[in-house]
């Protein structure tokens, strides 16, 4: 299985159904990018649809965005906002709530997550459209693991993948979870780094 991190979509493998774009990301993939606000809400929005089938984690640093789903439900994801969400629902950003927006993704692919045998009724809600947001905890413990994570997987040595999987599935299992007796652990490049949460 092939590791990508990327700053923005390019070099992403795209077609184009209709008025949907299907992502095909290479893998485990993560990237960040940080997009300014048009000066008027419409200006330049909303973007087209898009569409993959991987399970998706976006996190907030500042700023905000309104999304749709193809559903027709709308969210604002929010500054230091974890969500997580089945990127097969066509979704877009319809606006950009603050002068300057810096997100960072994960694309879980949807095998993987599947044999992770999380909670039935989480994985049913994604499948249905539901989108889950939490909010950062202090010390932003999740930005953290999203920089780790893309970093990691950008230029991190090659076991870093499976490490990167492990990280994910803890968290989507809740395992590092505010107010859980053990802390979390990161191996970066040999070393343990304890996150105090």
């Amino acid at each position: 299985m092939s590791s990508a991190a990327r700053r923005d979509l390019s070099g992403i493998p795209t077609s184009r159904a209709g008025s949907i774009w299907l992502l095909k990301y290479p893998g485990l993939a993560a990237g960040a990018f940080e997009t300014p606000a048009p000066p008027s809400s419409s200006e330049g929005l909303p973007t087209p649809f898009y569409s993959h089938n991987d399970i998706g984690l976006n996190y907030v640093e500042y700023g905000e965005m309104q999304v749709l789903l193809s559903t027709g439900y709308r969210y604002v994801h929010r500054s230091r906002q974890l969500s997580i969400y089945w990127g097969a629902i066509p979704h877009r950003i319809e606006r950009l709530g603050a002068p300057v927006t810096r997100m960072y993704w994960l694309s879980l692919p949807l095998g993987i997550y599947l044999r992770w045998s999380l909670p039935a009724a989480i994985t049913e809600a994604l499948i249905r459209g539901r989108v889950f947001i939490e909010d950062d905890e202090e010390g932003c413990p999740d930005l953290l693991r999203m920089r780790c994570w893309r970093e990691d997987l950008e230029a991190g040595p090659p076991e870093a993948e499976p490490i990167v999987l492990l990280e994910v599935e803890a968290r989507l299992r809740g395992d590092n979870a505010p107010g859980r007796p053990v802390p979390f652990y990161l191996l970066r490049h040999g070393k343990v780094v304890i996150l105090s949460l």
